[in-house]
């Protein structure tokens, strides 16, 4: 049995930018890190005796004679173009919800990709997995959407990404270990409950940075994450990259609530208000729907006293992962 490993995201700026329809005029820059939460999937050999040939386990179980049946499109898409004929016990799990701003589809299609290429003994490299789950979504499947939840997923860390003319690059610039460290013990999950399928979202995303009224908002986040990062590779502490991380986060999201507020669960910005009078630095909405999961960062110190004092939300504590998707 084939196993693998695929960690979910969280994106502290530059969200927007990734999207083709801004990064194929404009650079765009992502800044964010894969986290301690995962997508499996399991990949086994059925017997030929089995009544189906394909089988495959997630929110429900579906089975089949013919890949082309399968109603998930990301496992029927593929198959398909690698003209699959070994029968297949396929199953996914998730350690968090989907649709809740963690990138996780494009966590189990990079690691369905990684999967299937280890059980047929094939090594792949990362950047084959962004790019090949980046066609399978974007281009085969027509989903809308940007690329960094897939580069995110196969590289994995904490990076700053690059968009430029479709060439994208991993590390613009090298972050100290000591900061990172920092970060990984500062971060909390707090979810609203009410998850929201994303591809609305993205669709008016995509129209917005490309021309529309979301277009100067584009440029200035990736101006704000470009110097941002520049910051947080200088001489300042780590305490102090901290302090700078959590004011440019702060200000993308005022930015975005001014121009979005009218899509935003009310109940978001209550509790992201909540989180900050209750001692986090920093608090943003992941992903670009409307609800789904928050994300606070508050000073490690703090970080304990911050969960228990919001523990009738669940909130939960996570850190940074230095690897992307990998086989166990």
């Amino acid at each position: 049995m084939i196993v693998s490993r695929t960690p979910l995201r969280v994106s502290f700026l530059g969200g927007g930018t990734d999207f083709p329809s801004y990064f194929n005029s404009n650079p765009g820059y992502v800044l964010g890190t894969t986290i301690n939460k995962y997508v499996y999937v399991n990949i086994l050999s059925l017997p030929k005796f089995a009544e189906e040939r394909y089988r495959f386990t997630y929110r429900v179980t579906e089975s089949v004679l013919d890949f082309i049946d399968f109603k998930h499109p990301v496992v029927r898409e593929v198959l398909r173009e690698k003209n699959w004929a070994h029968p297949l016990n396929i199953a996914t799990m998730a350690d968090l919800p989907g649709r809740s701003g963690l990138g996780s589809s494009s966590s189990f299609t990079v690691g369905f990709l990684n999967a299937l290429n280890h059980f047929d003994k094939r090594q792949v490299l990362p950047d084959y997995l962004a790019k090949e789950s980046i066609r399978i979504e974007r281009e085969l499947l027509g989903e809308p959407g940007g690329w960094q939840d897939q580069f995110q997923a196969a590289t994995g860390g904490f990076r700053l990404y690059k968009f430029d003319a479709g060439i994208v690059t991993p590390d613009v610039f090298s972050f100290e270990s000591n900061f990172i460290d920092f970060v990984s013990a500062s971060l909390v999950l707090l979810p609203m409950q009410n998850w929201r399928d994303s591809a609305g979202f993205a669709e008016e995303t995509s129209r917005s940075v490309g021309g529309g009224s979301g277009h100067q908002l584009a440029l200035n986040l990736a101006k704000l994450t470009l110097e941002t990062s520049q910051e947080l590779v200088s001489s300042y502490t780590v305490k102090e990259k901290f302090d700078i991380l959590c004011s440019a986060i702060n200000l993308a999201w005022s930015i975005k609530v001014n121009l979005s507020a009218g899509s935003l669960d009310p109940k978001v910005l209550e509790k992201i208000e909540e989180g900050l009078v209750r001692g986090a630095s920093a608090g943003r909405l992941c992903g670009a729907g409307g609800t789904g999961f928050l994300l606070f960062l508050v000073s490690p110190n703090l970080r304990e006293s911050f969960i228990a004092s919001m523990a009738k939300d669940l909130p939960f504590p996570i850190s940074v992962v230095r690897s992307g998707s990998e086989i166990l």
